[in-house]
């Protein structure tokens, strides 16, 4: 998911199970944020092939809105690169 927010790209997320999952069947029965923010949701295997065809002919063009979370994901670094910047905050605490 990090990789396709970087470069822009579409998400789609494949939960055929996610009932069972948010069931509690197991330690992980919940997600850590709301991924439905970052993109569509599918549970069906034709559901999200669809999706992919649509996404194939708008030739993967994500809305404004989507744009600007992904924008908002990464922090911008401070200083010449994220490790100075990361080392400065951790320098000065």
């Amino acid at each position: 998911m990090f990789d396709f927010i970087k470069t822009k790209t579409k998400i789609a997320f494949f939960f055929p199970d996610l009932k069972r999952f948010l069931g509690g069947n197991h330690i992980y029965n919940r997600l850590d944020f709301d991924i439905d923010q970052f993109g569509e949701r599918y549970e069906r295997p034709e559901e999200i092939i669809a999706s992919i065809n649509r996404y194939i002919t708008e030739d993967f063009r994500i809305e404004p809105e989507l744009e600007e979370l992904y924008d908002a994901f990464y922090y911008q670094p401070v200083h010449k690169n994220y490790r100075e910047t990361l080392y400065q905050q951790l320098f000065h605490l």
